[in-house]
């Protein structure tokens, strides 16, 4: 994962990007692109963990993506955050 946080530094130093979250999903790109089990995964529960989601994000806010501390859980919750928009935009 050491690969992950050069990106994310580069990114930060070059100022490429201007929000948080547009450097998380170039990250969480690479990442789930090597993880493709994962990737499927999720491709094809895609809805359940988007519901799941919601469901923790109505109870407890953004707050948890503060607390995380652990890299893989937090870029997972950024993933689900992300793919949340991208469906209920897609379903409306």
């Amino acid at each position: 994962m050491k690969g992950y946080f050069k990106v994310m530094q580069n990114e930060i130093k070059s100022k490429k990007t201007t929000s948080f979250f547009n450097i998380h999903q170039q990250i969480l790109t690479i990442y789930f692109d090597q993880q493709p089990f994962v990737r499927t995964v999720l491709c094809q529960y895609t809805e359940y963990f988007v519901v799941l989601y919601r469901l923790i994000n109505s109870l407890f806010g953004f707050i948890p993506l503060l607390l995380i501390s652990h890299y893989k859980i937090q870029y997972f919750y950024l993933f689900l955050y992300q793919q949340s928009y991208q469906f209920f935009e897609y379903k409306a």
